[in-house]
């Protein structure tokens, strides 16, 4: 039997913005290239001490890579520094938790998908998992398309 995961609840025990935590985002609700690659809202976060979020499984998997500074991530239950190049890639209905450790920037971009992933680079990842990256690319197109909606 096949789980509807777009039934089950929105599990977020820690949603931290933070109050010196800036955000540029993009829903890609009239962007029908992402929408069919089940990119569902994508962002730039420059996040200080303070920024945390922490779940248990929600629906959503995501991608958050690093363009500079530092922060934590959670893998494999053991808190990892995650610096400029790396990525934290978290599929849907797995645990994850990551938090800005620093008053200097935690510069981020990231993009949040809709199961499933067949269409997503989070097809084969089973849990919270850190890799390198290039991060470059996918920051330039997300401020592009943060201003392109101004």
């Amino acid at each position: 039997m096949q789980t509807d995961l777009a039934q089950l609840p929105v599990e977020r025990e820690t949603h931290k913005i933070g109050a010196g935590t800036r955000e540029w985002v993009v829903f890609s609700d009239d962007l029908a290239p992402f929408r069919s690659r089940q990119m569902f809202v994508l962002g730039v976060s420059e996040a200080v001490l303070g920024f945390e979020f922490a779940t248990q499984g929600w629906r959503y998997g995501q991608i958050l890579a690093c363009c500079g500074g530092r922060g934590e991530v959670l893998v494999n239950g053991k808190w990892v520094e995650c610096a400029a190049g790396d990525a934290y890639l978290t599929p849907a209905l797995t645990p994850h938790h990551y938090r800005a450790v620093s008053r200097d920037p935690w510069q981020l971009v990231w993009i949040t998908y809709e199961p499933p992933h067949e269409s997503t680079p989070l097809l084969d990842v089973r849990a919270a998992t850190l890799t390198k990256v290039d991060p470059k690319p996918l920051y330039h197109l997300v401020m592009g398309l943060f201003y392109a909606q101004l």
